[in-house]
């Protein structure tokens, strides 16, 4: 009889591990997914990195997450973005594209890190003569 309990209880316990992975596999698909449809649906844009930020985790992993800003007829909007696969040390202060929902442009954002946007081109994606980023190029 006390077999028998000791092995239901490791079946629940491995249960609760199973359904644990699992959500960790389903929340990576559901932000992976989010991501494309700010990349297909989004506009673009481009923003200014100032900082980023690496914090270790317990299993030996770390999270990149990179802050930054962009504008939205004449509106700034501050964001944060976490960077997958990322082989740049230190993105900081330079400029990327930016995909943003018009709707709601500080929270649906995603930076593309995989394209650097020359500091001499940023001015092509305002209108002639207002280039908000003015004074980040000219440092």
């Amino acid at each position: 009889m006390k077999i028998l309990k000791k092995v239901e209880k490791h079946h629940i316990y491995g249960i609760v591990f199973i359904l644990f992975i699992l959500s960790f596999i389903i929340a990576r698909i559901v932000y992976v997914n989010w991501r494309e449809k700010v990349y297909r649906e989004g506009n673009k844009s481009v923003c200014y990195m100032y900082k980023f930020k690496i914090s270790g985790g317990r299993g030996g992993g770390s999270n990149h997450t990179g802050y930054y800003y962009f504008y939205l007829n004449e509106n700034k909007f501050h964001s944060k973005d976490i960077i997958l696969n990322n082989n740049k040390l230190d993105p900081t202060n330079k400029f990327y594209n930016v995909y943003f929902m018009p709707d709601n442009p500080e929270k649906n954002s995603v930076v593309d890190f995989n394209i650097e946007v020359n500091p001499d081109s940023v001015y092509m994606y305002f209108p002639k003569g207002k280039n908000p980023f003015k004074e980040e190029i000219d440092r």
